[in-house]
């Protein structure tokens, strides 16, 4: 019993949220985004990654790290497929939200939680 609770905490450590959830994004209203992960690395700092789909079909994935008490991110990847976002070089740390942004719409989420 202690290895199965020991393999499940590894697969799913504390502070991973992996349930698949709808986000809103009122100045991307055509696209529909779906949250795919949401890690909480500390009290202040968030991972999330999202699935956007648009209004043509075509599929996007993201990843970014969170700093909510500065409001700012970086990217951490990006593309068509989640293996491209994986290999996507990250971005520079801090960049700033902007309001009204698809990200201060994602990091507004993210910190919510």
């Amino acid at each position: 019993m202690k290895k199965v609770i020991a393999f499940i905490l590894l697969i799913f450590p504390v502070g991973i949220s992996l349930a698949s959830e709808k986000l809103i994004i009122p100045s991307d209203a055509k696209a529909s985004y779906e949250v795919l992960l949401l890690e909480k690395p500390s009290a202040t700092e968030r991972i999330l990654a999202t699935k956007r789909t648009g209004p043509t079909g075509l599929v996007d994935y993201s990843k970014i790290r969170i700093n909510c008490t500065a409001s700012t991110f970086q990217g951490l990847g990006e593309g068509e497929t989640l293996e491209a976002m994986n290999n996507h070089k990250p971005t520079k740390e801090g960049l700033p939200v902007i309001e009204g942004s698809i990200k201060f719409y994602q990091v507004k989420y993210a910190c919510s939680q």
